[in-house]
């Protein structure tokens, strides 16, 4: 949208939180991930110190979204008090290093039409993964950060609409069944990177303090 509309949308939602919440808000999140050329400095100047709207190695632009696709998941700084904080969107499979530049080939309208993102996936081969029980299951997440972890990683973010633990609120989470199995998959998870990785809580503001020590 242009530059003029969105500063007043955002000014506008800035406001709204601080009279409803006292106090004013510092991380952001576009909706939709529709963030634009003008947006981080909008957000500077209207005192954001992170934003979480990058969803790396996805491509919005068929939906009039972003391309994130040359995306990394890496914390980067955007200016003095700014920083981006992207989701965790990685690799798994024996193709995983390979990702950044396998996947956009193999979600292409020729090889999605020969299905093979999914031949891929149940090779090993290569599959994408976000870390959220929304549509992956425990068995998904455990393996993205094993991923991770082989290579490098040593941030991860866990995601999902909270209005997903009200049943029928989100597709992902439709009866009262559903909702036992989302926290079921959390739990799971949860202790699985607790326990196994020895992986600790933080949150989003925690970890960016922790990794620009200058930004306030």
């Amino acid at each position: 949208m242009p530059e003029a509309v969105e500063r007043k949308k955002i000014e506008a939602l800035t406001a709204q939180i601080t009279s409803a919440f006292g106090r004013q808000p510092t991380v952001y999140k576009a909706g939709r991930y529709g963030i634009g050329p003008s947006t981080m400095a909008i957000l500077h100047a209207c005192g954001y110190r992170i934003d979480t709207s990058v969803v790396p190695h996805t491509d919005f632009s068929s939906d009039g979204g972003p391309d994130f696709s040359r995306l990394s998941t890496q914390p980067l700084r955007l200016g003095p008090n700014l920083v981006e904080m992207p989701l965790s969107v990685d690799f798994a499979g024996l193709c995983a290093p390979l990702g950044p530049r396998l996947y956009p080939w193999l979600v292409g309208k020729t090889a999605k039409a020969l299905h093979l993102p999914g031949i891929a996936a149940r090779l090993g081969l290569l599959e994408r993964l976000r870390l959220t029980p929304e549509g992956h299951t425990a068995e998904d997440m455990i393996r993205q950060v094993q991923a991770g972890i082989a290579r490098g990683r040593r941030i991860f973010m866990l995601t999902y609409h909270s209005s997903s633990l009200l049943p029928g609120a989100t597709p992902y989470v439709r009866t009262e069944a559903d909702q036992q199995n989302f926290l079921a998959t959390l739990d799971r998870f949860l202790l699985t990177f607790f326990e196994k990785f020895g992986g600790t809580a933080n949150t989003v503001d925690g970890v960016a303090r922790q990794l620009f020590p200058s930004v306030s």
